[in-house]
């Protein structure tokens, strides 16, 4: 039995994560472990409504499973806030006969795009700009308040960043993003779940 299955959306986020557990597992603080990371057809609508189905034929393969979406899959209004979201998704996994200690929900609010937006300076280094033009064209678009620590709008302003270089999103850039994105004093709810999670099934050994 291998030890984790991380079920995702995209392709960005898959390289995110299997990033943050190949390389960043000293500042996560867990020990090395068998995982890996399968993305859904359906993206985020088809990790949110088919979770439990998907993973059920993997069940007795792994002991500890993490479901990983955006907040916001769809388009018009937010039905369900992130916390709703989670709720819904652990209360089918758990008709589908998964332990609750076992399997854990993280919903990135708003989009995965809100965990490389740190404070390091490689961040700016790999965008190919710095902060100070990255906070003005975040202003000026207003995807940025200049009041918070991070941008309101992270995608958008990630794709107005690289729209600017006529450079596309890929899964190569978020994977050095997620090798350069500092866990420093972040205080982003769904990335604080991730982590305390995994340390508390995998701790780091002493």
């Amino acid at each position: 039995m291998e030890d984790l299955l991380v079920l995702v959306a995209d392709a960005q986020t898959q390289a995110t994560v299997e990033t943050l557990l190949e390389k960043r597992r000293d500042a996560l603080g867990i020990c090395k472990i068998a995982y890996k990371v399968e993305r859904h057809r359906d993206n985020d609508s088809g990790v949110y409504s088919q979770a439990h189905t998907f993973l059920q034929s993997r069940k007795h393969q792994y002991s500890k499973f993490l479901v990983v979406w955006d907040e916001e899959w769809y388009t018009g209004k937010n039905p369900l806030s992130a916390e709703s979201q989670a709720q819904k998704v652990s209360e089918s996994m758990k008709l589908s006969g998964f332990d609750e200690r076992d399997f854990c929900a993280v919903v990135i609010s708003p989009e995965l795009e809100t965990w490389v937006w740190g404070s390091s300076p490689r961040i700016p280094e790999i965008l190919r700009s710095d902060w100070a033009s990255i906070r003005a064209l975040g202003a000026s678009k207003k995807l940025w308040d200049a009041s918070k620590p991070k941008p309101q709008r992270p995608k958008e302003l990630l794709e107005a960043v690289l729209t600017q270089q006529k450079r596309p999103s890929s899964a190569s850039l978020f994977k050095e993003l997620a090798e350069a994105v500092s866990f420093k004093n972040c205080e982003d709810p769904a990335f604080q779940r991730f982590c305390a999670t995994l340390r508390e099934w995998f701790p780091a050994e002493k």
